[in-house]
């Protein structure tokens, strides 16, 4: 980042920040919707190695079994995300 770029957003609020990223966002994604799939595919990969490396860290396990716990260690973390959201606040 240039010097000056890194002074243009020093000065942004935290609100007009999230709304220029917003925006670079929607305008990535407008010129083919369908490039959002691909560009995320290598993280959804990654993430899904963390799961199948969590529950069978040797690689000992059968390939579907193996699948099978990683999904579930999936689904238990989604979970978890969503109670964390709709928790109340802790002040």
């Amino acid at each position: 980042m240039t010097d000056r770029r890194r002074a243009e957003t020093s000065s942004l609020t935290p609100w007009e920040r999230e709304e220029r990223a917003r925006k670079a966002a929607r305008a990535r994604w407008d010129q083919n919707p369908y490039e959002r799939t691909a560009a995320t595919k290598p993280a959804r990969d990654a993430r899904w190695q963390q799961f199948l490396d969590q529950v069978d860290p040797e690689g000992r396990l059968e390939p579907y079994v193996r699948e099978r716990r990683a999904y579930e260690a999936q689904r238990r973390y989604l979970q978890e995300l969503g109670q964390q959201r709709r928790r109340p606040p802790q002040d």
